[in-house]
């Protein structure tokens, strides 16, 4: 429902998940770029995660998932929006804002 509405609203996202095969099938029905990702691999995930200006997270539950990927946008000065609900999750993106707002000197950042 997410990509329907997304790309009804003229977005072109680029599908990122573990699953090549669901993610292949999925870009292919919008016709849309995609990925294959693991956020177990934080140097690759953080190489990948700084080409892209937003994250838009909607893979749960979030309270195992949005801490690397949170870390990822952080070292790649990449906006950050999920969909969670779970109160954890809330307390630990809170809990990064100062470093979110440090300038930007102080993060990490690679080149393309």
């Amino acid at each position: 429902m997410l990509l329907a509405e997304a790309v009804r609203r003229g977005h072109r996202p680029v599908l990122a998940g573990r699953n090549a095969a669901k993610l292949a099938a999925l870009a292919t029905q919008y016709d849309l770029d995609w990925l294959a990702l693991d956020l177990d691999y934080a140097e690759r995930l953080n190489k990948t995660i700084e080409r892209f200006t937003l994250v838009f997270h909607a893979a749960g539950p979030f309270i195992h998932t949005s801490e690397p990927m949170v870390r990822a946008c952080l070292a790649g000065q990449t906006h950050y929006l999920d969909i969670t609900g779970e109160l954890p999750v809330f307390e630990a993106t809170f809990a990064r804002d100062a470093s979110a707002r440090a300038p930007a000197s102080s993060h990490v950042r690679r080149g393309l």
